[in-house]
């Protein structure tokens, strides 16, 4: 071997353990990352893509993205963007999180999340890509909003007034038999300190009560066994109740929930009773 060209090996390790320093750490990343040139074609595939989309990297690299990952009705938007970052240098979606929908070999399409930045090496700009599948989130999160739209029907259906508040009393729950009763909306309703429904000489000793009843350890009580309870409307008036409060825990704070009904009535046919 001439000395010239122990030298040209020589100058090659470097470049070469460094190609395979970089693969090692690619192919031990927990999610998808892809690269492509600025003509679309994939140029990185490290084994989480292979995972996640289906396509070995040997069967990736060369081809289009738009031939592979991204779903057919993305994929004009996918190639003007790219010639407006091209063009104009605009980055509006480099060096951010966005979430959108991603194509795996069998044809399933699925959600991702997805940050994208750019670099430049001699041959032009090249764009990398990190994917996560987020269908596992992204069900979940589907589960939880289905669990509240059934609560909130449920809350909703009831004839009694239904408050919840939070550890600081302001309102987060105010069902539609409660704007009936309080004669307000519940998007007024909603932030507000539960003294707006308590009448002035009241308060004090509701925040006794409730603050006791924090502290007490009991998930539900009846309120006022034995004192007569007041509540105010909307508009000023005020009128007799019988309510129950229970104790819950969401996010490792307290929620407070009444139960309220109106008893006017009741109240009315006593002292009628009690005339005659």
């Amino acid at each position: 071997m001439t000395p010239g060209a122990t030298e040209d090996r020589r100058a090659e390790e470097p470049r070469r353990h460094g190609e395979i320093w970089m693969r090692a750490v690619l192919d031990t990343a927990l999610g998808a990352i892809v690269g492509i040139d600025a003509a679309g074609r994939i140029t990185t595939w490290n084994l989480g893509a292979e995972t996640t989309f289906g396509w070995t990297r040997n069967e990736a690299l060369g081809l289009g993205l738009t031939d592979t990952i991204i779903p057919e009705r993305h994929r004009e938007a996918h190639r003007s963007g790219l010639a407006r970052v091209l063009a104009a240098d605009a980055e509006q979606t480099l060096n951010r999180r966005i979430e959108t929908s991603a194509l795996r070999r069998n044809g399933e399409e699925f959600p991702v999340e997805l940050a994208i930045t750019q670099f430049k090496v001699e041959d032009g700009r090249h764009f990398i890509a990190f994917i996560s599948d987020i269908s596992e989130r992204v069900k979940a999160q589907s589960q939880i909003r289905e669990m509240n739209d059934r609560l909130r029907a449920i809350i909703d259906a009831s004839a009694d007034a239904i408050i919840s508040v939070d550890a600081d009393e302001r309102v987060v729950v105010f069902n539609i038999a409660a704007e009936k009763l309080f004669q307000l909306p519940a998007a007024e309703a909603l932030g507000q300190n539960l003294d707006r429904f308590i009448p002035t000489r009241f308060r004090g000793s509701h925040r006794v009560h409730l603050r006791k009843f924090g502290q007490h350890g009991a998930t539900m009580r009846t309120m006022g066994q034995f004192a007569r309870l007041t509540a105010l409307r909307a508009d000023g008036t005020e009128f007799p109740i019988e309510a129950a409060i229970s104790r819950a825990r969401a996010g490792g704070k307290d929620l407070f929930t009444v139960t309220i009904r109106d008893i006017t009535q009741r109240r009315e046919a006593e002292a009628a009773q009690a005339s005659l």
